[in-house]
């Protein structure tokens, strides 16, 4: 529920989309390094999460 908080809230304060696609993008792919699935194109996340650290 926190996650999709997150995302919420991330729209709510913002219109840009770029920043709501790569909230969504590393929430996701938490979730399922968490659940221990397989990242499929871990390259991605990495430029997601560098994204928001650059912000």
């Amino acid at each position: 529920m926190v996650a999709f908080d997150a995302v919420f809230v991330a729209g709510k304060e913002s219109d840009d989309e770029a920043l709501i696609a790569d909230v969504s993008e590393v929430l996701f792919t938490q979730a399922l390094m968490i659940a221990g699935m397989e990242v499929k194109e871990p390259a991605e996340f990495v430029k997601h999460l560098n994204n928001l650290l650059s912000k």
